[in-house]
């Protein structure tokens, strides 16, 4: 598991050599009420960001794993919530 937070190069990267892994996209004082948990592929957490210009330097940060049971965990053990699941990919 690893965070990405001010550094959307490595989050990219990432998420080029991980295209069968999982991110979960949160603020950055993370909310129990706001986990989304998302395939790395998923068109709403890569690419050109929707919102502003980038995806780990602005309000959100990325925990990203290749097992998505040790993000669903890192949600209710760190932050005490469940992550919501990306109607878009269904991850």
């Amino acid at each position: 598991m690893i965070k990405f937070e001010n550094d959307d190069e490595g989050y990219k990267d990432w998420l080029r050599r991980n295209p069968n892994g999982y991110v979960i996209n949160c603020f950055r004082s993370p909310s129990p009420n706001y986990l989304f948990l998302h395939k790395a592929t998923c068109f709403t957490i890569s690419g050109s960001p929707a919102r502003g210009d980038t995806w780990t330097c602005g309000q959100y940060f990325k925990i990203c794993s290749n097992e998505k049971t040790e993000l669903e965990r890192w949600a209710r053990e760190e932050i005490g919530g469940s992550v919501h699941y990306c109607g878009h990919c269904k991850p």
